[in-house]
């Protein structure tokens, strides 16, 4: 009797090359793997979520193709509002609902109306704002209501009102603490372009300006 007849009498299934082995035992890997959860998609011990940027939703305008448009501390003076006066060359104009970046704030306007009276005894007519700001900051920063100013068609620029309605709020906010509120002043029944400028008077060195231009 051959060897090969021996070995299926006793019961010994032949020897298989050593190709064969490495074939299927690669094979198999490849099954395993692509049932198992990558490296990239297991959850790692002591991982933290992915977290949004400070002061991401702080703006509200959408551009003319739908997107958001985004946080940003670009320097554009002239660009939307050609002929402004006092225009300077860090200034960063923005539309109503777009946001400057400085001095670690996110901040802007949202809305302008011109509102004749205020209350029985307020009706001189005023410039009303609705603003937003946000602090990008690790270290808490102030806001003050006295941060905007209004400059007026006539190139006087003044400081809002105290008045008897809700106005924003001046406090501390801390990392991604945001604020929003309105703001007020007098105008007189003046009408045309006003630009809205936002200065922090807690950073008085540094020459950044948010400008949102508002027309009645």
């Amino acid at each position: 009797m051959d060897g090969q007849a021996l070995r299926a009498e006793s019961g010994f299934a032949p020897s298989w090359p050593s190709q064969c082995i490495a074939s299927i035992v690669l094979a198999s890997a490849v099954a395993v793997g692509a049932f198992s959860p990558s490296a990239a998609d297991a959850a790692q011990p002591g991982s933290k979520p992915a977290v949004a940027k400070a002061c991401a939703n702080t703006g509200t305008y959408v551009k003319p193709d739908g997107k958001k448009a985004k946080n940003s501390g670009k320097h554009n003076p002239g660009k939307l509002f050609k002929g402004r006066p006092n225009r300077q060359d860090e200034d960063e104009e923005r539309n109503t609902g777009e946001t400057a970046n400085l001095a670690g704030y996110t901040a802007t306007v949202t809305a302008g109306e011109f509102v004749q009276s205020l209350s029985s005894f307020e009706n001189d007519g005023y410039l009303k704002l609705a603003v937003k700001i946000c602090n990008r900051n690790s270290d808490p920063q102030q806001t003050n209501i006295f941060d905007w100013k209004v400059q007026t068609p006539a190139g006087n620029q003044i400081d809002p009102d105290i008045s008897s309605i809700p106005t924003l709020q001046t406090g501390t906010l801390v990392k991604g603490g945001e604020v929003a509120g309105d703001l007020v002043f007098a105008i007189d029944g003046q009408k045309g372009d006003f630009f809205v400028i936002y200065k922090p008077v807690s950073d008085p060195f540094n020459d950044i300006r948010g400008i949102w231009k508002i027309t009645i």
